[in-house]
């Protein structure tokens, strides 16, 4: 990943942490109800590690995204593929219908495709290894 001006790196982590923070908001909101006399609280508690959050952001979005190696891919996906697997059970084990069955197994859908991903990572770091010359 090619590294990004000072300017574009704060806007790309704006971005970033905005739609986390109100996703946050949101879902927090939807639990507690809309009604809940104490949200002004709840904002600072979603806003507060936002603003603290953004600096980080913003210096990863400017150096750039360190590379992981294979043998740190091949460990992300064993622990996302037990991850998935906590989830494909919860799923077999609590049957559910209609649009609640849909959103349970787009949870695991989604588990399913990052541990593909990385997978997908470390084999083709591994067909990369074999393509270079040796140096011997």
């Amino acid at each position: 990943m090619q590294e990004m001006t000072k300017q574009e790196a704060f806007w790309h982590a704006l971005a970033t942490v905005t739609a986390a923070a109100l996703l946050m908001f949101s879902a927090l909101l939807y639990f507690l109800s809309p009604h809940y006399s104490y949200w002004p609280a709840v904002l600072l508690v979603v806003l507060i590690p936002a603003l603290l959050l953004l600096p980080l952001a913003c210096r990863q979005y400017k150096n750039g995204r360190p590379l992981l190696t294979r043998r740190q891919y091949l460990n992300l996906s064993v622990l996302y593929g037990l991850v998935t697997a906590i989830y494909l059970g919860n799923d077999i084990l609590n049957p559910r219908t209609g649009w609640r069955l849909v959103i349970a197994l787009s949870g695991t859908g989604g588990w399913v495709l990052i541990t593909l991903d990385h997978l997908w990572r470390a084999y083709k770091m591994k067909k990369e290894e074999k393509e270079l010359p040796s140096a011997s």
